[in-house]
């Protein structure tokens, strides 16, 4: 080929993909805040749920929310005369724009996110580390438009109850980590805890190594509005020990 045409083909090429990676966030962007809203609608039209996004702030190269998650235990159990207390998750939602990624989710992809749920409510019943939050989940939108999912729960010690006369007597919990994938048709999710261990004045209970294997076939709208899709999950425990104190 000619030095002189392909002087010109070059910079040409440069500059698509330049501007291409420059307005790509922006379309991005905006199909992202549709998404968060249809998804805010599809969870609110189940019974018992309803999902607000607030505070949402979109630039070019991210996009920040707060999603507030309200659930009425009464209406899951379809049961308004039983005194169950409902409960509301807040978590915070930061997400960067590709193709190119920048921060803590660099790299090749269409998107990039967290959602940290700080759990401070849940102090007063259970001690975690103060710079975790107590639940995160991170994704990633692959260029090819695959989803890859990864979460944890933080490790905490629940006391059994506030009028124990023994200041052991808790929960202890060793954390918890799982890791998803999704191609619009299945979602593939493995999880694993290594400890759960409960011990009191009476009873000693220790389970270790807990894994879960689930698979679900369908799209994520199908999957949360529908009930019907094929699903398959395993729960292993690799070791169950009791000790009732009670009759030693």
């Amino acid at each position: 080929m000619d030095k002189v045409v392909m002087k010109k083909i070059f910079p040409l090429a440069a500059l698509t993909i330049v501007t291409f990676s420059l307005i790509a966030p922006k379309i991005v962007s905006y199909k992202l805040n549709t998404q968060l809203v249809d998804m805010a609608k599809t969870i609110s039209d189940l019974p018992g749920y309803q999902l607000e996004i607030k505070e949402l702030e979109s630039s070019w190269f991210s996009t920040t929310a707060t999603l507030v998650l309200d659930i009425d235990a009464a209406a899951l159990a379809n049961n308004d005369d039983l005194p169950l207390e409902d409960y509301r998750v807040e978590a915070s939602y930061v997400a960067s724009h590709g193709p190119i990624i920048f921060g803590e989710h660099s790299g090749l992809g269409w998107l990039g996110w967290t959602a940290n749920v700080d759990g401070e409510t849940l102090r007063s019943n259970l001690t975690w580390p103060v710079e975790q939050a107590f639940y995160s989940v991170q994704g990633q939108m692959s260029l090819v438009g695959n989803h890859h999912y990864t979460d944890t729960i933080a490790a905490f010690t629940a006391a059994i109850s506030d009028d124990s006369p023994n200041e052991d007597d808790n929960i202890n919990f060793n954390g918890y980590q799982g890791e998803g994938t999704y191609n619009g048709k299945q979602f593939r999710y493995l999880s694993n805890a290594s400890d759960l261990s409960l011990t009191s004045d009476t009873l000693d209970v220790k389970i270790s190594d807990i894994s879960i294997d689930s698979t679900m076939e369908g799209s994520l709208t199908q999957i949360l509005t529908s009930g019907m899709y094929d699903s398959n999950t395993k729960m292993n425990f690799a070791n169950i020990a009791m000790n009732n104190k009670a009759e030693s």
